[in-house]
């Protein structure tokens, strides 16, 4: 229950009070409740392939636009295919997206796509946004696709996944993507929808939303999340003696609970989102050398949020948008080492880590199309981190052995112009400057060249560079046990050149093949100091990569909905000319969703491939082959039901381990399963 404490009560009041606050000083704009029905949404899957890629993006550009138009390779997952699928989490929606794949140490999930997805990495490389507000911390620069993600996939109705490098846009992270959550939209989703489900090893889930629409067009959501599941026995190999319990841990050890809230109130210009999230799970790999199978051996995040945005058109050529947002996270980390196992055997002793973040971030954009033929995007951003606090301290000492306290401040200017030189071709270029205390200025350039030679043809050549600023955790986290901080690390620069070619087949089918080529400087990774035996994070290296990725998506007319996608990448370490670690070579999926016998009850098949991967020791993982079923069932008025089977052929596999980790292949899941329910009300 610790979990949902914290998700109520520590860490959140100020949050909620914010939140409240705002909501009160918008309350009188909001009149009684409309009686007259909310309108809905179209139903995606009868929307033409044509239709679908004129479904707006946002995040490619700051601004509406779409996919043909957008500088990227981009990807949309629906709603609709989250039901369908039976996707649980934001990681297993970005499983099924070309040239994606997801990493797992039994603590968090790790995303990587193009062959790159460094173990004890915190997807640092990726940037978050929910509805446009950046997710990713201000200690560890992370973003979660886990259960940790702050709000549930029930509330999802679109993930934009747009690749390649945004730092012209978005600053420090955005290397290799720029991830958009949209969540439901209250005006059209008047009601309410409860959810519960139940799955392998006892797993429980319960989500309940309520959506208001008032009679001026303002409308208000508010849902809430609990999960819990007791874990699983595991069994690892690096344990197997008597001393440690022949590597088997009790299922205490693989625990995990979340909770979270999430609020959107929406009225004319005004959006206002807010939300908290904890989440807690034991730690069964003796990770950072704590004693296996203890399991007061855990991580809890926490993170709460209050966004406030304001957008107006003051003409049918000139908009505005004005942000501020206001974020909270922590986290606890409780470690158990042995005492003196030489002279005192048995004998433990407890470590802790607290970490505190709080940030402000302020931003102004104006967006013209004024000039003919230009639609000009200029804008600020302002980051101010009020605390980067990080402590680590014994539970028999009273002092800290880390006590690390910082503030910093961050500004940026941005500009970007998509600039019609003909009705067939658009260039679009723009760049960024970010200021950090730290190590001065950094201005990052994006350009591309967006070719319709046909109106069922587009070809896009697109160079972007973005860089990844050292984090407080790589740069200060010293507990002078297992790791050290590294004050004097610079910057991850990367650039990458890509060639796309978007096709429509005809009728509702579509391919898309896209060829990049990027390299990496200066790149922050781990490395065992021999002096010492202790983990830092240094600018060890510099990687090259070569890869193609190729799709193929269509619709029958029999409402068969598919896909397919072959991914090839070619990385090298530009200092050893190896392969990168925990980099497939390839990865190949296939999505297939029909009606069964009805409309109403729908069945689908996901297969995916990933070819090995190397491990830090050296090694290399063996060939991943996963087949994923859900049916889906509608009979019922204003009722859904589905039953998924995850790994129907009991895959036995694991994923490279990371420095801190005594595995050098950390096992995952076999075959699981889940069954879910939905009203609508």
């Amino acid at each position: 229950m610790n979990v949902f404490y914290h998700l109520i009560v520590r860490n959140h009041i100020n949050v909620l009070f914010r939140f409240c606050l705002c909501l009160a000083f918008s309350m009188p704009f909001l009149p009684a409740v409309a009686e007259e029905a909310p309108v809905r949404n179209r139903d995606v899957t009868k929307l033409s392939l044509e239709e679908l890629m004129n479904i707006p993006v946002y995040a490619a550009s700051k601004r509406p636009q779409t996919v043909k138009e957008a500088p990227s390779f981009i990807t949309i997952i629906t709603r609709e295919e989250i039901k369908k699928y039976g996707y649980r989490t934001l990681s297993d929606a970005l499983k099924s997206v070309p040239g994606f794949y997801i990493s797992s140490d039994r603590n968090y999930d790790y995303t990587g796509l193009r062959g790159f997805a460094r173990p004890g990495d915190y997807n640092t490389r990726i940037l978050m946004l929910l509805n446009g507000m950046r997710l990713n911390d201000n200690v560890y620069d992370a973003s979660y696709t886990d259960h940790t993600f702050p709000v549930s996939i029930e509330q999802i109705e679109r993930v934009e996944v747009i690749r390649g490098p945004a730092s012209s846009l978005y600053g420090t992270s955005a290397l290799f993507a720029v991830i958009n959550i949209i969540t439901a939209d209250p005006a059209k989703s008047k009601g309410g929808q409860v959810s519960a489900e139940t799955g392998s090893f006892g797993a429980t889930k319960g989500n309940i939303s309520y959506s208001y629409l008032f009679d001026n067009g303002a409308a208000m959501q508010i849902a809430g999340t609990l999960f819990n599941s007791p874990g699983q026995e595991l069994y690892f190999r690096e344990f197997d003696s008597p001393q440690t319990n022949n590597g088997q841990t009790s299922r205490k050890c693989d625990e995990e609970a979340m909770g979270n809230l999430f609020m959107m109130l929406n009225y004319k210009d005004l959006s206002l989102q807010a939300g908290m999230a904890s989440r807690e799970k034991h730690l069964p790999t003796g990770v950072w050398g704590t004693v296996f199978n203890d399991p007061r051996v855990k991580t809890r995040d926490v993170l709460s949020y209050v966004d406030t945005k304001l957008e107006h058109s003051f003409s049918k050529n000139i908009s505005a948008m004005g942000r501020i947002s206001y974020m909270d996270y922590g986290y606890d980390g409780w470690y158990i080492y042995e005492q003196d196992p030489i002279n005192l055997p048995g004998s433990v002793y407890g470590n802790k880590d607290i970490v505190c973040g709080e940030w402000w971030v302020g931003e102004a954009k104006v967006t013209s199309e004024s000039i003919e033929r230009n639609k000009i995007t200029v804008g600020t951003e302002y980051r101010l981190n009020t605390r980067q606090l990080q402590q680590n301290i014994d539970d028999n000492s009273d002092s800290y052995t880390l006590n690390d306290d910082r503030h910093s401040s961050i500004w940026a200017l941005f500009a970007e112009d998509e600039i019609r030189l003909h009705s067939s071709l658009i260039l679009n270029i723009g760049a960024r400057y970010d200021h950090y205390e730290t190590f001065g200025g950094k201005t990052h350039p994006r350009a591309a060249l967006i070719y319709q030679p046909l109106s069922d043809t587009t070809i896009k050549m697109i160079y972007g560079s973005a860089f990844r600023a050292p984090n407080s955790y790589e740069l200060y986290y010293t507990d002078q046990i297992s790791q050290k901080g590294n004050p004097t690390l610079e910057p991850e620069k990367i650039k990458t050149y890509e060639l796309v070619l978007e096709q429509n087949l005809g009728g509702k089918t579509k391919a898309i093949i896209s060829g990049y080529h990027y390299n990496i400087r200066d790149l922050v990774d781990q490395q065992i100091d021999p002096s010492d035996g202790l983990i830092l994070f240094n600018n060890i290296s510099s990687a090259t990569a070569n890869g193609v990725d190729l799709a193929l998506q269509g619709r029958t007319q029999n409402a068969i909905d598919w896909k397919t996608s072959y991914s090839i990448n070619d990385t090298e370490d530009d200092d050893t000319n190896e392969e990168l670690s925990n980099s497939p070579r390839h990865i190949v999926k296939a999505n297939l969703a029909s009606p069964l016998f009805s409309p109403k009850l729908i069945g689908s098949l996901e297969t995916q491939y990933m070819s090995c991967r190397r491990t830090l020791a050296g090694a290399h993982s063996e060939d991943v082959f996963l087949v994923n079923t859900t049916i889906l069932s509608r009979h019922l008025a204003c009722f859904e039901l589905s039953l998924s089977v995850y790994n129907i052929f009991d895959y036995k596999y694991g994923d490279p381990g990371a420095a801190e980790h005594p595995e050098d292949l950390i096992m995952q899941d076999g075959r699981t399963f889940r069954v879910k329910a939905t009203y609508t009300f």
